[in-house]
């Protein structure tokens, strides 16, 4: 019996961590997918505007309302705001509207946390891809190269994460808006991920070095060498099997943590 199938019976064994399971995987199937899904049922995207969703002193209409589907308002001579024409279509906002502009609040929801979600996956595959080879080198070569990456890391592990955010974005503002693969990925969702997972990745890059430190002392890794066995295949095939696990539970953590 394989290490999944294992861990997939002790799960089955569990009813609360099997039900925590289901339930985060409808949340995150849903944030993935069920803006583009419900703008497709009610014809309509969460930019659009829908004026008549404003009632009296702008106030958003509540959940559950049907409004006409056009996108801007009627006025008379003085400014002010005629009724919508008759017979036109109407449109369902589930939660109602998001203020003045009216538009639809659920819809902006979900893609919100399509948003969210990539911007978590995205800086945590960052800064794994980040890590991992630098804390890997560091750990297994020692000497100045160990230095100088520990003596960075702890420079910049002084430093509020915040504090690297806002500098970056200010100096990087193009990068960080205008970088988006269609309606797929939105604009500033791969900037701010680059970023957030720059900035992140000095503590996975301390785990890895720890790890290495430890296991380039074991019999196996001994016995490879005997063998002629190259530093990069040592490290390749032996050392970084070793790391999944750990990286695993540390980019778990790091999605909910980047999503913050």
């Amino acid at each position: 019996m394989g290490p999944w199938r294992t861990a997939w019976h002790r799960l089955k064994r569990d009813r609360w961590s099997l039900a925590a399971l289901i339930v985060l995987c409808v949340l995150v199937v849903t944030s993935a997918a069920g803006g583009p899904v419900v703008s497709k049922l009610v014809g309509h995207s969460g930019e659009d505007i829908f004026p008549y969703a404003t009632g009296v002193n702008f106030k958003p209409v509540g959940p559950w309302t049907r409004v006409p589907a056009v996108h801007a308002a009627r006025t008379d001579i003085y400014g002010g705001t005629l009724p919508p024409p008759r017979h036109v279509k109407k449109t369902l906002l589930v939660f109602g509207g998001d203020g003045v502009l009216g538009r639809d609040e659920f819809i902006r929801v979900l893609d919100g946390g399509r948003a969210s979600l990539e911007i978590g996956l995205l800086a945590a595959l960052v800064s794994l891809v980040l890590a991992v080879p630098i804390g890997a080198v560091a750990g297994y070569f020692g000497g100045w190269i160990d230095a100088v990456v520990s003596r960075v890391t702890e420079t910049a592990m002084a430093f509020p994460l915040l504090l690297f955010l806002v500098f970056a974005s200010v100096h990087l503002g193009s990068l960080v808006r205008d970088i988006g693969v269609g309606n797929v990925v939105p604009r500033g969702v791969i900037g701010e991920a680059i970023l957030i997972g720059l900035f992140t990745a000095f503590y996975p890059l301390r785990l890895v070095r720890a790890q290495l430190l430890t296991l380039k002392k074991a019999e196996f890794v001994e016995a490879t060498e005997m063998v002629g066995s190259s530093d990069f295949r040592i490290l390749r095939r032996h050392l970084l099997p070793h790391l999944v696990p750990t990286m695993l539970v540390w980019g778990a953590i790091a999605v909910g943590t980047n999503i913050l």
